[in-house]
């Protein structure tokens, strides 16, 4: 073999030799950068980071490419702060995203009449998430617990807290309701005892948080006073005194009336948005006042729709008449006599609160019953 060919091998090896020492030493330098910025992190409890070098593989770029998803702006901000500040790191590629706030940040707890509960929408983190359902299990049962929820960035102050005093509070319900969207706290439910509704409504006044904005709809048994006959003692023609006898009918008729009245002042009827398709959650409700209707077999109900001032008055007009129309179509498939009922659409010409806020027009938005003379 010549000297010129040795030569040339040798240069090869040594070239060779000297490119695998640089890729140790710089394998060794990229491992290096990566294990102090992971350090740090987990330091800040950021371990959520993942970190890389980027560059191809024959280039030592030391810039660390960063990755993940980050609860804030702020948060990303940091994490990169941080990696720019070790020592021996020549740029950062922060390619961590911020993960998204729901709008708006809602949870519906729902028990069920046979007692199934099911809860549904957002809470922070894993731990929020394992407390709440716990907390259920230990109420209502392991088998009664469906868990649908989801763990999201951005709760309110106080979500768990109030989630727990609701939550608590439906386990005295024969059946109910918890929806929770940011600050606002609605309940329903339905109790056999009314003392049962008086110390949960006592209960929400002294213990819900005053971030919140509380609305309670909880009813109980309707019972129906039957109206007995009076004897009335004959009296001697000359001391008649001339007194006037209400009809038992009307007084049944007053009693109905009243009854309505009642219940839906403390729930209503629900339609979909711009629409007169009734809510399925509206029908407990629509069972309540058929079976008050029926108390009163004699009376005509006129059934009168509302409407806020949002939109034209002659579309408002429209939509409280189909849905007025919708409900007595209701009533009418659960056996009462399309000859008792009328539906009328006042529209927004009768508001019973200001149209400038939105629980003003929540309340605008109504159905009425009106029970009147008896029908032929």
């Amino acid at each position: 073999m010549g000297k010129g060919l040795l030569l040339l091998l040798g240069v090869i090896l040594i070239g060779l030799l000297s490119y695998l020492c640089f890729m140790s030493k710089a394998s060794g330098i990229e491992k290096e950068l990566i294990s102090r910025t992971k350090s740090l992190y987990s330091d800040k409890d950021m371990e959520w980071i993942e970190v890389g070098i980027r560059g191809e593989k024959l280039e030592m770029t030391r810039i660390l490419t960063l990755t993940g998803v980050a609860k804030t702006a702020e948060e990303r901000v940091e994490a990169e702060s941080v990696a720019k500040n070790v020592e021996g790191v020549m740029g950062v590629d922060n390619k961590i995203t911020i993960k998204p706030i729901p709008t708006p940040y809602k949870i519906d707890v729902i028990k069920s009449k046979s007692g199934q509960v099911t809860l549904s929408g957002y809470v922070l983190d894993s731990d929020m998430h394992n407390k709440l359902i716990g907390r259920s299990k230990a109420l209502f049962g392991e088998a009664n617990v469906v868990d649908n929820l989801q763990e999201a960035y951005g709760s309110p102050v106080g979500w768990y807290e109030s989630l727990d005093l609701g939550i608590e509070k439906l386990e005295m319900m024969d059946y109910g309701k918890i929806e929770i969207v940011d600050s606002s706290f609605k309940f329903e439910g339905f109790a056999g005892e009314k003392s049962t509704k008086d110390t949960v409504l006592e209960s929400f006044e002294n213990s819900l948080s005053s971030d919140y904005q509380g609305s309670y709809a909880i009813e109980t048994p309707v019972i129906i006073e039957e109206v007995k006959e009076v004897a009335v003692e004959t009296i001697e023609p000359e001391t008649i005194d001339i007194v006037e006898e209400v009809p038992k009918e009307e007084i049944k008729t007053v009693a109905c009336q009243e009854h309505f009245k009642d219940l839906l002042s403390k729930d209503k009827i629900y339609f979909e948005y711009d629409k007169a398709d009734i809510k399925t959650e509206s029908y407990k409700l629509l069972d309540k006042l058929i079976s008050v209707a029926n108390e009163c077999p004699k009376s005509k109900i006129v059934i009168e729709g509302h409407t806020d001032s949002d939109g034209s008055e002659r579309y408002n007009q429209q939509l409280s008449s189909k849905r007025a129309n919708a409900v007595k179509n209701h009533l009418i498939e659960k056996g009462i006599s399309a000859e008792r009922l009328e539906a009328v659409g006042y529209g927004e010409v009768n508001p019973i609160a200001t149209n400038d806020t939105n629980e003003g027009r929540e309340k605008n938005r109504r159905i009425e019953f009106n029970v009147k003379e008896g029908v032929e």
